[in-house]
């Protein structure tokens, strides 16, 4: 009796968003007939253009708790057994992966139908700023003089129904003002952008096998933090877009510098997850649980900062959870019809902390995400304002995002607001933003969505 394999996957009952790999034998008494059954599955095989041919591999042995090696041992068979070719390099330093793809050609790209980093969110973040910092040729929308115009503007609005609001005896601790300037040519021009799917290097996809201290990026786009999972979506060659948010960030001073650009795939936060990227930041050799350590101590400090945020507000947005085949990711326009109707809205505050979060974050520690219901491509990201409150508050909400089922959002100095666009500008004491766990001091940033800027190996979590 002769035989032959053919090697596939199966979804787990208790978990279908995780995939274990499955092999079925099959046996015939004639040789060729087993030869000619294995020929014909190589031609179908052969002729599936999605499934990559050629990978280059970036392996992080720096990142997480280092185990970026060892997953890579564990998954590597894996690709052998589909006759992928793989260009294994490891990481020497911070920032190595940065400059490979800064500095490689496209000739060099082209040699690769993917790049798969073994690592965390942090290599993933050193590869698309790389890529997009000299290939991304959309023009910068919000430069900095063109904020100070708005905000100027708006703020003199702002300080005029202040005064109306004392002389009829009011007093308010945030102010608000709104306005419609889609009139602006620059600023339709970026509405244009966030709408339309633009990928930065169509022919190039990218994937992730996890072994960061978060896995953030991973779990939110395949539901599961398993590498073996993560390695059998980029075998079969499952592909999804996902929006990239630009963050433009300058800081005042007595001479001028250049902004700084940066491109987010998951979450940029100021304030409280600023502050404790900027603690963490000298405590690395603890590894993973430096975290726990410097949110411990910025919690305690409870430290609010006033600042201004801006956004073209996006009303009447899905609620649904993003999962595999989203429909909202799929709709060809991600803003309402009547565009006309769109406000930019200014507040200014206290915060304990502003959020930009591009996907919905979902990690061990916050099962759900920061904000759940956030999808993957639609060209909006949600800005989620923490305004000044009590520490026991506070306590509430980061215990609320550690449960699953929470409502992390529901309180009542919390704001929730999807925008293809914002700015933000720090008034008196600062924090930093923390851009996918990397440090960024600005205390002015503009924020622009850009939809589906890469491709990714992934089809959505299986499982709301």
């Amino acid at each position: 009796m002769h035989r032959f394999s053919i090697h596939s996957f199966q979804r787990l009952r208790n978990s279908r968003s995780k995939w274990l790999p499955r092999t079925y034998d099959f046996a015939h008494p004639e040789l060729e007939v087993c030869h000619r059954w294995v020929k014909c599955l190589h031609n179908l095989l052969s002729k599936d253009h999605k499934r990559p041919k050629d990978l280059l591999v970036l392996i992080n042995p720096f990142g997480g708790k280092g185990i970026a090696s060892s997953k890579w041992a564990m998954v590597s068979p894996l690709f052998s057994r589909a006759g992928i070719k793989t260009k294994v390099v490891t990481t020497e330093r911070a920032g190595h992966a940065y400059d490979m793809m800064y500095n490689a050609t496209d000739d060099e790209l082209k040699c690769h139908d993917g790049i798969v980093m073994v690592g965390g969110d942090g290599i993933f973040n050193e590869v698309i700023n790389g890529l997009a910092l000299k290939r991304h040729q959309a023009s910068s929308v919000l430069t900095p003089h063109q904020i100070s115009q708005l905000i100027t503007s708006h703020r003199s609005q702002s300080l005029k129904a202040e005064e109306e609001a004392a002389l009829l005896g009011e007093s308010r601790l945030c102010s608000e003002t709104s306005s419609s300037i889609l009139s602006e040519p620059l600023l339709v021009h970026a509405l244009s952008n966030s709408c339309k799917f633009a990928p930065l290097v169509p022919w190039l996809r990218f994937g992730i096998i996890p072994a960061g201290s978060t896995d953030t990026i991973v779990v939110s786009t395949t539901g599961t933090r398993d590498p073996v999972t993560a390695a059998l979506h980029i075998i079969l060659g499952d592909s999804m877009p996902l929006d990239i948010v630009r963050l433009t960030g300058w800081k005042e001073s007595k001479q001028p510098k250049a902004p700084v650009i940066r491109y987010a795939a998951s979450f940029s936060g100021y304030g409280f997850y600023g502050d404790v990227a900027r603690e963490s930041e000298s405590l690395r050799w603890m590894g993973p649980s430096r975290y726990d350590y410097a949110g411990t101590k910025v919690f305690m400090r409870h430290r609010k900062y006033e600042a201004e945020v801006s956004y073209l507000d996006v009303p009447n947005v899905s609620q649904s959870i993003c999962c595999v085949h989203c429909r909202v990711c799929a709709k060809e326009h991600s803003l309402p019809q009547d565009v006309g109707q769109l406000l930019w809205i200014t507040k200014r505050a206290f915060f304990h902390s502003v959020g930009a979060a591009i996907m919905s974050c979902r990690n061990d520690k916050a099962p759900d995400g920061v904000v759940a219901h956030a999808h993957l491509a639609d060209g909006l990201l949600h800005l989620v304002l923490v305004k000044q409150c009590s520490r026991p508050a506070y306590l509430m909400h980061l215990i609320q995002l550690t449960r699953r089922g929470g409502n992390p959002l529901g309180l009542d100095f919390i704001e929730l607001h999807k925008t293809p666009l914002f700015t933000f500008v720090a008034h008196g004491d600062e924090s930093v933003w923390n851009v996918d766990g990397e440090i960024l001091a600005a205390n002015k940033l503009g924020g622009q969505v850009f939809r589906g800027l890469i491709n990714f190996f992934a089809l959505g979590p299986e499982e709301q």
